[in-house]
């Protein structure tokens, strides 16, 4: 059977125990095109929730609602008892709300060291002007060599991230969310474009971040194996819609989100 996802208005009645994020007949359209709508998740807090679907079902779109890069055209997101839908990005950050992207992120110019100083300084309160000197006080850069060393970068730290291989880059992004001290952690296809060999490093690393227990952490990726291996809930997107959500063996066992997605190759027999 198909696992729907409830949408009571959130204004009505406390958090649900334990729900730390929930996204509410959420919809939003470009140039006309409809890329999420009607769209519902729960999210628990300390929980490993995988969003899988096809191509262009609106996964990132919905880490961008999320995120709040993106406004809703209607709908609802709320953190724990709160309504979040019009924060701003900054004001989400500061909740908790930490994000990554399909594509690394960094300043190109600046050593690995210095790339986690910024993160950091915004954490701490430090302001811009003393910026280029900021790396160099002692807890911004103790903080940076600790979420390089979490990431297994910290022999690269004085490196520019041109130098990295692109796996290591993603892992760089990593460490620039953890630097913000997160909550939840949004991860946007962390293993897309690494090569092979680096994609065992990629899971280790998400393996470590779950076993800490500090962070709930949502993950869009199409890799299924690392999805089904590391997820505690799956929750499948298809034509921007949650159809499904789920522990791991439910959702390989529906039918709807077979038919969807996953095909014949996740059927048991």
């Amino acid at each position: 059977m198909e696992t729907m996802i409830s949408a009571v208005p959130r204004s009505s009645f406390p958090a649900p125990e334990g729900l730390i994020l929930e996204v509410s007949n959420l919809a939003i359209q470009f140039g006309g095109n409809s890329v999420l709508r009607d769209c519902n998740l729960q999210v628990k807090q300390g929980d490993f929730l995988s969003i899988i679907g096809p191509n262009g079902a609106g996964k990132s779109t919905l880490f961008n609602l999320i995120s709040g890069f993106y406004r809703p055209n209607s709908g609802s997101i709320y953190w724990q008892d709160r309504e979040i839908t019009r924060f701003s990005v900054a004001k989400r950050a500061r909740l908790g709300i930490g994000r990554s992207f399909q594509t690394a992120e960094d300043y190109s110019e600046m050593t690995l060291l210095k790339n986690l100083s910024i993160p950091i300084r915004q954490k701490l309160g430090l302001s811009w002007h003393c910026w280029r000197s900021a790396h160099k006080f002692g807890e911004v850069r103790d903080k940076a060599e600790f979420f390089l060393e979490k990431v297994n970068l910290s022999h690269k730290k004085n490196h520019l991230p041109s130098t990295l291989t692109y796996g290591e880059q993603k892992k760089l992004d990593i460490a620039m969310v953890l630097a913000q001290e997160p909550v939840i952690m949004l991860l946007d296809e962390p293993s897309a474009g690494i090569a092979l060999e680096e994609e065992s490093m990629m899971l280790e690393l998400l393996q470590q971040l779950k076993a800490e227990g500090k962070y709930t952490i949502l993950l869009v990726e199409h890799k299924l194996n690392l999805v089904f291996e590391l997820s505690d809930t799956v929750a499948v997107l298809d034509k921007g819609k949650v159809i499904a959500q789920g522990k791991p063996n439910s959702i390989r066992n529906n039918p709807a989100v077979q038919a969807a997605y996953l095909g014949k190759r996740f059927q048991t027999h």
